[in-house]
């Protein structure tokens, strides 16, 4: 992101690439010119007058953890948890906001759902639940990691950004307003109701739903992860803040409607 004094602005959002400062993914491959390209970003933004927001993961995750499996692989989050930390220590003194990942939605569905964004793997079924499972841990991961050890030196915040597009039921049907719900539940609640809610789970909507069609399909176990008690544990009120994108979609939602996204 590109900021001028002349906007007015008071801070700006960008974000880091992983293989920028980890040329696969892993502190085997730590990279200083990427650590001091962000570093001379943030003291060139500072020197300005202008607060830097940084976004941790936005679409662009290293090719050799992709060729393991990506977000697919539950190690995704040790490996993302070395890398947070890395920026952690590298940029904490300055950088006061951190978000985690950017639309987690976007990455699960059109990354291995349909397979429109990187990596492309269409695979609507199965992958973006996995996906987003450990999309969700990473992110618990990291705001506990920041916690734990950086933020009685730092005193930062921690978040993540979730994008939403709001729906309205086609008529006053019950039936209509049961269908533009769960249409939220499968997008927003998807991933900020194990953060924020309470429970550090899934929304009930989405577990019953998923969990009947995966019996009528004759699977051994629902397509929809389980998270332990550990870490709903670890899930509930991992967030110093919400962030929302939002892109107005003029749309209505009722049951015969084909949904993006569902069970």
């Amino acid at each position: 992101a590109h900021a001028q004094t002349s906007w007015g602005l008071t801070f700006t959002r960008f974000f880091i690439a992983w293989t920028r400062v980890m040329a696969d993914g892993t502190p085997a491959t730590t990279n200083q010119a990427g650590i001091d390209y962000y570093n001379k970003l943030i003291d060139a933004l500072i020197a300005a007058g202008i607060t830097p927001v940084v976004t941790l993961y936005h679409r662009d995750s290293p090719q050799a953890l992709e060729d393991q499996g990506g977000w697919q692989n539950d190690s995704v989050i040790d490996w993302y948890e070395a890398y947070v930390r890395l920026c952690f220590e590298q940029y904490g003194d300055r950088v006061k906001y951190w978000i985690t990942f950017n639309e987690p939605w976007v990455v699960s569905w059109l990354g291995y759902g349909n397979g429109m964004d990187a990596p492309g793997i269409s695979d609507p079924g199965h992958a973006p639940y996995v996906v987003a499972h450990n999309i969700i841990r990473s992110h618990s991961r990291a705001y506990h990691l920041y916690r734990d050890n950086f933020y009685s030196k730092y005193s930062g915040k921690v978040g993540i950004t979730l994008d939403i597009d709001w729906k309205e039921p086609l008529t006053d049907s019950s039936e209509d307003a049961a269908a533009a719900d769960r249409a939220l539940q499968f997008k927003l609640g998807w991933f900020a109701n194990a953060i924020f809610a309470g429970s550090g789970d899934y929304p009930e909507v989405i577990r019953q739903l998923v969990d009947e069609k995966s019996r009528k399909q004759g699977l051994a176990k629902s397509r929809l992860p389980r998270f332990t008690e550990a870490e709903k544990n670890l899930n509930k009120g991992a967030y110093d803040f919400l962030a929302l994108n939002h892109l107005h979609q003029q749309k209505t939602w009722g049951p015969r409607q084909t949904k993006p996204f569902g069970p």
